[in-house]
C-alpha cells in the first residue's frame, strides 16, 4: 500500500515522488509545493487534525488562487469556512495582516440550511459544532482586515454593502442553492483575472451542484477546469 507523504509529515528534503491522500494518488511528480519550506512550516504550524493534515494539495491550489487575488483590485471572499483552515494557511503564508486587502469569511456556523440541501445530501453534524466559529475567531485573532460574518449565503450579502470588487472567490457551501446564489451576486463583482474556486465540484457526492454550476457557467460562456483534487476553477475574463 502506498502511504501518504502527508500522513508521514513534511520533510525538509523530500525524495519521494508519490502523493496519496484524499482519493488522489499521483506518481512521478515533482511536488515542488511540498518542498517549499515556508509553506511546509506554515502548514505544520496550522493543521490540528488528520482531516486538515491531508488537505495539502487542495490548500496549495487555494493558496495559488489567493495569491493571484492579492495582485488584483478588490477583496477576497470565502463562502463556507468551517474551521477556517485554508484561509488560515493563506493569511499566514502571505502575512495578510500587513496588507490593505480584506478577506471576508461567510458561514452559518450552524450547518447547511435544511432548505438548501440537495436531494442526495444529508446534514453533516460536525458543521453544526459551535466550536467551529470559536476556532475561526481564534485563528484570525488580531487580523483586523479579516471579516468574520455569520449568516446564510446568499441572503447575508444584503447586509454586507462593502462587497464591490472581488479578487478571489472560494465556494465550499456543499449546496447548489447556496453556491449558485453566491455566484448570482458575486461573480459579476469579480475583477478580470480573478479566480473562482469551487471546492468539491469534482467529488461524486457533489454531482448535483456540479451539474448545476456547469450549466450556470456554460450559459455565460465560461468553461470550468476540473481538478483531480476534487476542486474546479474558473478565471473571470
Amino acid at each position: 500500500m502506498i502511504k501518504s507523504q502527508i500522513i508521514k509529515g513534511f520533510k525538509e528534503n523530500m525524495e519521494s515522488e508519490v502523493f496519496h491522500a484524499e482519493n488522489l494518488c499521483v506518481f512521478d511528480q515533482n511536488l515542488l509545493f511540498m518542498k517549499d519550506k515556508k509553506f511546509a512550516k506554515v502548514y505544520r504550524e496550522t493543521y490540528e487534525d488528520k482531516r486538515e493534515k491531508i488537505r495539502v494539495w487542495r490548500v496549495h491550489i487555494f493558496l495559488w488562487a489567493f495569491i493571484n487575488g492579492l495582485k488584483l483590485e478588490g477583496d477576497l471572499i470565502e463562502c463556507g469556512v468551517y474551521r477556517g483552515f485554508s484561509s488560515a494557511v493563506a493569511t499566514r503564508y502571505t502575512d495578510f495582516g500587513r496588507l490593505s486587502k480584506k478577506l471576508y469569511l461567510f458561514d452559518t456556523w450552524e450547518g447547511i440550511p435544511a432548505e438548501q440541501l440537495d436531494k442526495n445530501r444529508t446534514k453533516i453534524d460536525r458543521y453544526e459544532d459551535q466550536s467551529n466559529l470559536k476556532k475561526v475567531e481564534e485563528r484570525f485573532k488580531g487580523l483586523t482586515n479579516v471579516k468574520i460574518i455569520k449568516g446564510k449565503v446568499p441572503e447575508i450579502f444584503n447586509e454586507t454593502d462593502t462587497l464591490t470588487k472581488v479578487s478571489f472567490l472560494h465556494l465550499d457551501l456543499n449546496t447548489s442553492l447556496g453556491e449558485i446564489g453566491a455566484l448570482e451576486v458575486l461573480f459579476e463583482k469579480m475583477v478580470r483575472g480573478s479566480v473562482c474556486l469551487l471546492d468539491d465540484y469534482g467529488n461524486k457526492i457533489a454531482i448535483i451542484q456540479a451539474l448545476k454550476e456547469h450549466a450556470w457557467f456554460k450559459e455565460r460562456n465560461y468553461f470550468i477546469c476540473e481538478l483531480p483534487t476534487g476542486q474546479a476553477m474558473v478565471t473571470k475574463t
